[in-house]
């Protein structure tokens, strides 16, 4: 993934956010889809003491956008997190990232700005949904 990071993120680089720790650590929820061809995209996250389960990174090769394969990967998340009691859906970006933002929107997450959410000046966008159906 890392030596084709920007077929994942269109440019931005984004690399300090992959987190080897998170993969050590949480192997249930870090799911990857690969192919023939290689890795087509994969979805890192943990669910919290809260029981919230948190998106870390989610991302798909940009031969693969429009297929479904976000939507498969965050449906097999959610189900490993409901195998841990998760009870909620949560996943931050950066205000100027509309894909993810209109990606959350699509499947039904409440979307907010937090000021400062990551330091002074630093807003984030909060994405939140509640896993009592379906995503």
């Amino acid at each position: 993934m890392v030596e084709n990071h920007a077929r994942y993120w269109d440019g931005r680089d984004l690399r300090p956010l992959y987190l080897a720790a998170l993969v050590h650590e949480f192997p249930e929820t870090n799911l990857v889809a690969a192919a023939h061809d290689g890795i087509r995209g994969y979805i890192f996250g943990f669910v919290t003491p809260a029981r919230v389960a948190y998106v870390h990174l989610i991302a798909t090769r940009d031969d693969t956008r429009g297929t479904g394969l976000g939507h498969r990967l965050y449906y097999a998340f959610s189900v490993a997190a409901r195998t841990q009691d998760a009870t909620q859906l949560k996943a931050i970006t950066s205000p100027d990232n509309k894909g993810s933002s209109a990606f959350h929107q699509r499947f039904g997450f409440v979307v907010r700005v937090v000021e400062d959410y990551n330091g002074p000046g630093a807003d984030r966008v909060v994405f939140t949904k509640e896993l009592n159906g379906c995503l």
